[in-house]
């Protein structure tokens, strides 16, 4: 039947038209299109103390920003700023200092982040417009590091901006009101006032939705208010020591020719001694109120004019100035201790001497794993050595003949340094991989035997065995140098099979076999990169129901769901060579990464560091590597050591200690992290919170332009697809007399007939005038409820 002449033509006719209808429905897909721009520093440290540095790139294609996702950390970053600008003279790819100046001309702020503030969502039926016709051609980003970093580390903080394709009836753009530095603030004053007011000329309807207040130390309260008539009209009040995000403004204002905009810092400097200037280092102090607003897609050229108010206050106005701006905020612990800034230096310190007590050579560390207790389990190889001579070409084990190892190849480790245990000589022939259950149970792979086990923990003893004793296979009872175990709270037992099979393989925790996972059985994937080269190393995310794995000789990570679908890959730019160990610390929400050399001796020498990637977004935060240090041999002597044979990682349940296996010598690095913290964010709770904008319908996401094009686009997508359809119709009518078997069955039960939303078509959007508008993103209600009231909050990224 597949050789009919007529199959044969119909088939490649409908291909043809069908090919044609994808290219219809995927210029719709572009045109409504949503992207996202990384605007991050390339990996970049400050040289000094209280440092700005900038870096900018290029819009390539026009587009409306509807939400700025911010990659940073108090104990890194002071505060950051996007700017806008038409023109940046700076090197393509460059960082420059930009304290005091920008380096920019003409730049304006899109946005602005400090103390842990979370994501801004613009108003649906809003953006931010970027090129095309708006004069925002580069995105600048300004990075205020407030101390230079311990060791080695690089920073990649920045933002990530979500960007639509499509025109929106309304675009935003921020007026900030801040003191131009003509005032300076005495010192041991409890209540020091600095004003700020500029009448406004724009002769159009601007409407304010979001605000943001900003001071350093010694600022208290911040208000902005509209005045008009002798009414003063509240925008927002602020406390610029708690996160500073932009709060939705509480009722929905209109501001036009004819008014005034005010604002008011309130600064306590009973604990300076000196005068407190206005400036950019965190011993100086700013008055910075940010207004986020939206006008007509018409109305574009305001977001150029209205963009900063700097003039000193009329102070006559002020002498009216409402008396309930004075009065503090209530308490809110939760923000206090969410926005506290950091004095201690971030960075990773190598603790040199941690292991000088422990009296046993140690071999090759294979592998690393932390227990309950927080002690480090690691298992390693004494005096054997993995090389040439290890393994035939069919993944034989050619030393047999040796015999197990000797030594004690698991050691437990206090965080102090003292040997709590030691055990497994007589066991094993080439230890790999290494893991402590949530049951205390202990899991280990053995390369020559090409198998896994799993022992008590207490008492040593072993309760299973996977895989068959020296003999490589790739059928579901056997494995081929298994790499490495991990177990998931629900008692899923995923293996790392490993240098040859380039799968992992799930089992119960009984040892039942449940599923092969690997990119061959994965649909649409057929490429160069379908299958993992060497899967190394294992971390779970139970929260997230994900495996994380390493994709070694591909130099990337992929992430399964613990049902064997793919999530996705990680390639960051900034990690170059083998992708060799993973460990994920869920106190922090974080996973590091340790890479190496590739095996291929053509492949030029990269650099070796340890990556932090947060595990919400998989976004990658910093790196750190150590400088040369000196340690121990095998033969107790001590020697100076370039850090580049590492091979595994594990970190301490807290988060704050990383420990790593180096080979020549061999030895266990053990790295401090000052500074490191737990930033909380808001946890959306609906039913508790104080809902201050009542407002539900949604704009039209989309202008008129769009929309008709839209329509169009589906109405002759939709005509190609009946006439595919009708075609092979047709074909199959043709065919079928052809050989004397026509059917008469009733097609009015086909599925898509049934489905009543098939038959209704195309529904058109609808639009809905201004008052419509709803001013919130999706979380802005658990942020206004929290600015009034404190609330539990949830560690859903505790970087």
């Amino acid at each position: 039947l597949s050789r009919h002449p007529m199959v044969e033509y119909w088939t490649s006719r409908f291909c043809r038209l069908l090919f044609f209808c994808l290219l219809v429905f995927g210029s719709i897909h572009a045109l409504n299109g949503v992207y996202e721009l990384d605007l991050k520093m390339p990996g970049k440290m400050p040289s000094k103390d209280e440092e700005y540095l900038c870096y900018g790139i290029k819009v390539e294609q026009p587009g409306y920003i509807t939400e700025f996702i911010p990659i940073a950390e108090v104990s890194r970053v002071h505060h950051m700023i996007v700017f806008g600008a038409m023109i940046n003279d700076n090197a393509p790819g460059s960082v420059w200092r930009c304290e005091g100046s920008l380096g920019v001309p003409s730049a304006k702020i899109l946005y602005a982040w400090a103390r842990n503030a979370p994501a801004l969502k613009m108003p649906n039926g809003v953006g931010v417009p970027i090129s095309g016709s708006s004069t925002v051609n580069y995105l600048i980003l300004q990075m205020h590091y407030n101390l230079k970093f311990i060791g080695s580390v690089l920073d990649y903080s920045g933002v990530t901006m979500k960007v639509t394709s499509n025109h929106p009836n309304y675009v935003a753009g921020v007026y900030i009101l801040y003191a131009d530095g003509s005032v300076s603030i005495p010192p041991k004053i409890s209540e020091f006032p600095m004003n700020i007011s500029c009448a406004v000329e724009e002769n159009v309807i601007i409407h304010p939705f979001a605000y943001r207040t900003h001071a350093h130390s010694l600022g208290r309260i911040i208000t902005g208010y509209k005045y008009r008539g002798n009414k003063w009209t509240l925008i927002g009040k602020g406390n610029p020591q708690w996160p500073q995000w932009f709060y939705p403004v509480k009722d929905k204002i209109t501001i036009t020719r004819g008014d005034t905009i005010a604002a008011q810092c309130i600064f306590d400097s009973t604990s300076r001694r000196n005068t407190t200037k206005i400036g950019a280092h965190g011993m100086d102090e700013m008055c910075n109120f940010y207004m986020y607003y939206f006008v007509e897609l018409k109305h574009l050229d305001v977001l150029e004019d209205f963009s900063s108010c700097g003039s000193s206050a009329d102070e006559s106005l002020f002498s009216q100035y409402p008396a309930d701006a004075n009065k503090p905020l209530p308490p809110n612990p939760v923000f206090e201790r969410q926005a506290k800034m950091v004095a201690e230096r971030f960075g990773p310190e190598l603790i040199d001497d941690w292991l000088q007590s422990l009296d046993v050579a140690i071999g090759q560390i294979s592998g690393i794993a932390i227990d309950a207790d927080d002690n480090v389990l690691i298992f390693h190889r004494g005096p054997r050595i993995w090389d040439e001579q290890s393994f035939d070409l069919d993944n034989m084990y050619l030393q047999q003949d040796k015999g197990p190892i000797r030594n004690d190849t698991v050691l437990v480790i206090s965080p102090t340094g003292k040997l709590l245990k030691r055990w497994g000589g007589g066991l094993f022939y080439m230890p790999h991989g290494i893991f402590v259950d949530h049951k205390k149970k202990l899991w280990l792979t053995d390369v020559a035997l090409h198998q896994v086990f799993r022992f008590d923990f207490e008492s040593s003893m072993e309760e299973l065995i996977l895989g068959k004793r020296f003999i490589p296979g790739g059928n579901l009872e056997s494995f081929c140098k298994p790499a490495a175990v991990a177990v998931s709270k629900d008692d899923l037992v995923f293996v790392a099979d490993g240098y040859c099979n380039s799968r992992v393989m799930k089992f119960s925790y009984d040892g039942k076999f449940l599923q092969v996972i690997d990119l061959y059985s994965i649909q649409g994937h057929r490429n160069a990169f379908d299958y993992m080269q060497v899967v190394h190393s294992l971390a779970i995310n139970d929260e997230k129901q994900e495996l994380l794995v390493t994709d070694r000789e591909n130099s990337r990570l992929v992430i399964f769901k613990f049902n064997g679908t793919l999530s996705g890959f990680i390639k960051e730019k900034h990690m170059h060579g083998a992708i060799y160990g993973i460990t994920y610390c869920p106190k922090m929400n974080v996973f590091y990464v340790i890479n190496n050399q590739l095996a291929r001796e053509t492949v030029a020498p990269v650099e070796i560091r340890v990556f932090a990637f947060e595990s919400e977004s998989y976004r990658l935060l910093y790196s750190f590597k150590p400088d040369n240090f000196v340690c121990l041999d095998y033969y107790y002597n001590f020697v100076v050591v370039d850090f580049k044979n590492t091979h595994s990682i594990a970190c301490s349940l807290n988060c704050s200690n990383i420990y790593i296996s180096h080979g020549l010598p061999n030895t266990l690095l053990k790295f401090n992290i000052h500074a490191i913290s737990s930033p909380v964010h808001v946890e959306e709770n609906a039913d508790n919170a104080n809902l201050l904008m009542e407002s539900s319908n949604e704009l039209s996401m989309f202008d008129s332009h769009t929309f008709y094009t839209t329509i169009i686009l589906c109405m002759v997508a939709a005509i190609i697809l009946a006439m595919a359809v009708a075609a092979v119709m047709v074909g199959c009518r043709v065919l079928h007399r052809r050989q004397g078997s026509s059917s008469n069955k009733d097609r009015s039960n086909h599925p898509l007939l049934k489905n009543s939303k098939w038959r209704q078509g195309f529904q058109p959007l609808s639009t809905e005038d201004i008052d419509a508008v709803d001013y919130t993103s999706d979380d802005s209600d658990d942020r206004e409820d929290l600015l009034y009231s404190s609330s539990q909050m949830k560690k859903t990224s505790d970087l």
